[in-house]
Parts: structure tokens; C-alpha cells; sequence
């Protein structure tokens, strides 16, 4: 049986309110609550799981280039960057 094909349960407990609305989403689209909650999962994970990927190779570099400018002049003052090496100085104390 292939990776993607084997199946694991996994306990869930949710309160009661979300419990009530997971069974009026089943019914609703003729599906089991253990189908549902799979496929809420599924596309959750779809869509979060490389998160922080997506952030590293396209919103770093786009947030940097927006920046850049205003961290010229920011290293540019003498006041910001005695106060990065007092940074350093103590982060490398501790």
C-alpha cells in the first residue's frame, strides 16, 4: 500500500458546539463526520503546511525590497548602531 493511501486514526475531542455543527456539516453534505473532519484536515494542511516556506521564498524577499531604503538609512545613524552592538554585546554575555 503506497504512503499516501495508508490510513491512522487519530483521537479528537472538540466541545460541544463545534461537535453540533461538524454532525449539521455532515448531514448537510451527506458525508460522515469522520469524511468531513479528514477532508476540513486535509485542506487545511494543504494549505498551511509550507506556510513558512512560502513566507521564506516570497514574502521575506518582497517585505526586504520594501525595506531596504528605510534600513539605509536606519544603519546610516550612529545612534542605531551603537545600540545594535550594545545588542550583540549582551546577547553574546548571556
Amino acid at each position: 500500500m503506497s504512503e499516501q493511501k495508508k490510513k491512522r486514526n487519530f483521537p479528537l475531542r472538540i466541545n460541544e458546539p463545534n461537535a453540533k455543527k461538524l454532525e449539521e456539516m455532515a448531514d448537510r453534505y451527506g458525508m460522515s463526520i469522520n469524511s468531513l473532519v479528514s477532508f476540513i484536515v486535509g485542506q487545511w494542511l494543504d494549505s498551511n503546511y509550507d506556510l513558512k516556506d512560502y513566507a521564506r521564498e516570497k514574502m521575506i524577499p518582497a517585505i526586504a525590497d520594501k525595506m531596504e531604503p528605510e534600513f539605509e538609512k536606519m544603519i546610516s545613524n550612529p545612534q542605531f548602531l551603537e545600540m545594535m552592538k550594545e545588542m550583540v554585546m549582551y546577547e553574546n554575555k548571556g
